[in-house]
């Protein structure tokens, strides 16, 4: 899967639009399998850029492509299709269902055919075995945040799209979840896009950007 932007700006940014911005106004491509930080300060967009991505928001001018067909093409259908196939985003909010436990909201979605870790394997790495069957309302946001890349991991997907999804973990933690992405990753030939407030990242040689 490739991912271009050409003069993409969300609207409402328009009447103050960013100077020097590595991602809004720019042509940016995303290629397959690429891994790509994307860093910038509170308010700057980097959810609005994620949603754009997923099709969720459209209220922008310029042009974002999916494997070279415009955005703006896809019907509602087309859209599902992706997101349940090929796009995986960690929402920054997470949406997960609280009075349904951590089990039962990995259990809502399609898990992915191709060979991967069970739920059982993938808990027990990232130290969440304990909470599975517990209602998400009662786990801490880092334990939500785990079971929110979880429910991810566990679909397929070309292109994996991080919205500041550690940022309730501790170094410990983080590494767990770091070292259990880039195995899903590598064993896809994935593509990566993490938004972060700062340039420090857990994963290694990727392409950096700055809105």
């Amino acid at each position: 899967m490739n991912i271009t932007l050409r003069g993409t700006l969300p609207k409402p940014m328009a009447e103050a639009p960013p100077e020097d911005s590595g991602v809004w106004q720019s042509d940016v491509t995303f290629d397959q399998g690429e891994r790509c930080l994307i860093i910038g300060k509170s308010g700057c967009g980097k959810t609005t850029f994620m949603h754009m991505l997923c099709g969720m928001r459209r209220d922008y001018q310029g042009e974002v492509l999916i494997d070279g067909r415009k955005a703006t093409t896809f019907s509602t259908t087309d859209w599902a299709t992706l997101r349940a196939e090929r796009l995986g985003l960690v929402f920054q909010d997470l949406r997960l269902f609280g009075d349904l436990t951590a089990r039962e909201n990995l259990a809502l979605l399609p898990m992915n055919e191709q060979e991967c870790p069970s739920t059982e394997e993938m808990a027990e790495r990232i130290g969440m075995s304990p909470h599975l069957d517990h209602p998400c309302n009662q786990l801490s946001h880092g334990q939500r945040q785990r079971i929110a890349v979880m429910r991810v991991l566990l679909r397929p997907f070309d292109y994996l799209l991080l919205d500041e999804p550690f940022s309730h973990l501790d170094d410990t933690n983080v590494k767990a979840m770091t070292n259990l992405i880039e195995e899903e990753i590598n064993r896809r030939e994935a593509g990566l896009i993490l938004a972060s407030l700062e340039e420090n990242s857990p994963f290694e040689d990727l392409r950096l950007l700055r809105f």
